[in-house]
């Protein structure tokens, strides 16, 4: 019925005053901008905003712009105490299956001053052309062989990461340089935050596909062709891994890179910033 309505114009009642519409015709349009419009307001909102802040970003000297990073990363810290504490718990985990000295108030801050960093490195990501990255990304001769020689064989390269380091930052590098990806992502932030991030994470190129059944299916598509599908395997977002034990405790992580790996006769490449 609403689609019949907006496809064809409303029929006056009887004696209705000109430019008039019925009580009803101006419910159903405010139900429509309910139910539709907030989707396209968010995601407007989150792209021109992630759009204007990558300008500014790029506009400042990378001191400035690590500084201002930083100045918001401890502010986290100490406005979030929840996350604050999530850090810590994790970094006393890895310190005590590592075998590493307690965990400090100093350590918690870095995780935080890091995340922050990766933020700044992110948002000056688009338009940064294949020369500025070369000189921000140092990768060793071993490194670069293996990738080719991944590249040479025409199988396909699953390329395991993490979240450690710049870890957007040196997809994007490899796709400046030349090495064919595509990256499977899912979602872990809001929606409006997202909608930004994955704006900024596309720039210059980048494809990027969401870690459901159809993403999966065009990152086995581009191991057909023998390019390079990118999987983050230190989480599982979906609570269907297996169990590992984790710096002394068991938990579970995905299988998903090895199984892409298994079912295209794909290398697997380890690599991480």
């Amino acid at each position: 019925p609403m689609v019949s309505t907006l496809d064809s114009p409303p029929q006056p009642e009887p004696n209705a005053k000109p430019g008039r519409t019925r009580r009803g015709d101006r419910r159903r349009s405010s139900e429509r901008f309910g139910r539709e419009d907030p989707t396209h307001i968010r995601t407007f909102v989150s792209i021109n905003v992630a759009r204007a802040s990558s300008r500014l970003a790029r506009s400042l000297p990378d001191g400035v712009r690590y500084a201002i990073a930083d100045a918001l990363g401890l502010l986290n810290y100490a406005l979030i105490p929840g996350y604050r504490r999530n850090v810590r718990a994790n970094l006393d985990q890895v310190h005590k299956g590592a075998g590493l000295p307690p965990v400090t108030n100093q350590d918690v801050r870095n995780v935080f001053l890091v995340s922050s960093r990766n933020w700044a490195d992110l948002l000056v990501c688009p338009k940064r052309t294949e020369a500025q990255f070369r000189s921000d990304v140092e990768m060793d001769a071993e490194s670069i062989a293996n990738l080719d020689h991944a590249l040479a064989l025409g199988k396909g390269c699953v390329l395991v990461t993490a979240h450690v380091g710049a870890f957007d930052f040196i997809g994007h590098y490899l796709h400046a340089v030349g090495y064919p990806l595509v990256i499977l992502t899912t979602r872990t932030t809001s929606r409006l935050v997202f909608d930004g991030v994955t704006y900024l994470r596309q720039a210059n190129g980048l494809a990027l596909v969401d870690a459901n059944a159809s993403g999966v299916r065009k990152a086995l598509v581009s191991l057909h062709k023998g390019e390079f599908a990118v999987v983050v395997s230190d989480r599982d977002f979906f609570s269907n891994g297996i169990s590992v034990p984790f710096f002394g405790r068991e938990t579970t992580l995905p299988q998903g890179a090895v199984r892409m790996a298994r079912d295209t006769g794909a290398v697997v490449v380890p690599i991480f910033g």
